[in-house]
């Protein structure tokens, strides 16, 4: 059962936790899931549309054999990249100075919006602030040891902390109060006392998980009961992505793509070389689509894992995947005739490939796309120096620029807008951003 606690603080949360492992440690023993393909089903019907990214780090020498890549197409010359004035954005509703510990260079963790506050957090600090007016909430201080935060989805903010002596794995969950909402002992995940390290994906009362150690597992546990459903081994931990809906669970696991049933973790289909350069950005589900950004961006039919044709299929320059407005929007970079850089965001139908619309971006894009609420947010640099410029905010239906934001007449701007590119999110009413040093809060529509 989910216990209350009072507003955090870090003794309070933690010491119990801890206190806790010694006397309930368990062995939990799940066989991984049988491998077998299935028949294909019939297209899946998701009642959400969901997007998750991990930033990926570039490998060399893979070999890019076979598998879904040898399907590329020339790209579509017919709609060419289209300029728009980029307006300057709105001033921000309220700011805030973020913790000094944010200010390392370090873009772990995330940005996003629990309730009626917005938290900054990375794996040793989470500081939350009142999302309409900016004021402090609160902060869980860096300095726990053996405890990370690993994930915010939906209304919880994920933690997990592991026992020295047992390597026996807790997790726990705050809401946007500030309070527990649940603390599971799940005793040791593998046989070699992996940790968690990352949460994947929620859905419903199901999150998947990694565990570092090794190549790693992915793990399926009920978060509403600490209940663990299933385990599979990976091939590489930090190369995995996955993407849910209520039936089941999409991998990216390093180069390949795996359908799992999401209670059970049986392999559906499988589908070898989607991704076989470099690792993988972003994994996106939309209507009937499952689409994987790496080097390129390659798109399957979530029923049956057969590849879809898009007209990027060609691209080698793809800056991540997400949705917005049930459409596919991609960030591709590319060089023109003459040698310069050019950046693009494009709008791709799931249903049929095609290019809906497309938009170029006046400064250098090189992190990728960022959706939320219906809008592309595009954290962009300084053309030269690639120092952090800001975000541009577009119509995720339209790909029309809203407007563009670069923290001016603040610290940021002073200073070189901090040391890492901007994170973002936005809800229906507002568009929150942080860089390296400040948390802004900007009215949606200018």
């Amino acid at each position: 059962m989910p216990t209350g606690l009072g507003p955090v603080e870090p003794a309070a949360l933690l010491s119990p936790l801890h206190a806790e492992l010694p006397h309930r440690q368990q062995e939990i023993a799940v066989p991984l899931a049988t491998v077998q393909q299935s028949p294909p089903m019939a297209t899946p019907m998701p009642n959400r549309r969901k997007f998750l990214w991990i930033a990926g780090i570039s490998i060399a020498g893979l070999a890019a054999a076979g598998g879904v890549v040898a399907v590329a197409l020339t790209r579509d010359p017919s709609s060419p990249p289209t300029d728009a004035p980029v307006p300057n954005g709105p001033a921000p509703t309220w700011t805030h100075a973020l913790d000094d510990h944010f200010n390392n260079g370090d873009r772990s963790g995330g940005l996003g919006v629990m309730g009626d506050v917005l938290v900054r957090w990375d794996r040793t600090m989470a500081q939350a602030f009142d999302a309409a007016t900016g004021a402090p909430r609160w902060t869980l201080p860096d300095g726990q040891p053996r405890f990370s935060w690993i994930g915010l989805h939906g209304s919880s903010l994920i933690g997990t902390a592991q026992d020295a002596e047992t390597d026996s794995n807790l997790l726990v969950a705050i809401g946007s109060d500030g309070k527990q909402q649940f603390s599971h002992n799940l005793g040791r995940v593998d046989g070699h006392g992996s940790a968690f390290s990352q949460v994947l994906d929620v859905a419903g009362s199901i999150a998947v998980l990694t565990t570092s150690g090794g190549p790693g597992d992915i793990v399926a546990i009920d978060v509403s009961s600490g209940k663990q459903l299933w385990t599979r081994a990976l091939t590489a931990y930090n190369r995995a992505l996955a993407v849910t809906d209520d039936q089941r669970c999409y991998l990216q696991d390093n180069t390949d793509t795996v359908c799992l049933d999401l209670t059970t973790g049986k392999q559906l289909w499988a589908t070898p070389n989607t991704c076989p350069v470099n690792a993988p950005t972003s994994i996106a589900l939309v209507a009937g689509a499952l689409a994987i950004a790496g080097e390129r961006l390659v798109v399957l039919d979530a029923a049956t894992g057969v590849p879809r044709r898009t007209a990027l299929q060609a691209s080698t320059g793809i800056r991540r995947v997400g949705v917005s407005a049930d459409l596919l929007v991609v960030g591709e970079h590319s060089e023109t005739a003459s040698g310069d850089d050019n950046h693009t965001v494009w709008g791709i139908d799931p249903r049929d490939g095609t290019k809906v619309w497309a938009t170029h971006v006046p400064l250098p894009m090189v992190t990728g796309v960022t959706t939320s609420a219906n809008l592309v947010i595009v954290p962009t640099s300084t053309p030269v120096s690639m120092k952090p410029a800001g975000i541009l905010v577009l119509d995720g239906k339209t790909g029309a620029i809203a407007w563009t934001e670069s923290g001016g007449g603040t610290a940021d701007s002073e200073s070189g807008r901090g040391t890492a590119d901007w994170l973002a999110c936005a809800t229906p009413d507002a568009v929150y951003a942080a860089s390296s040093t400040t948390v802004y809060a900007y009215p949606r529509h200018p």
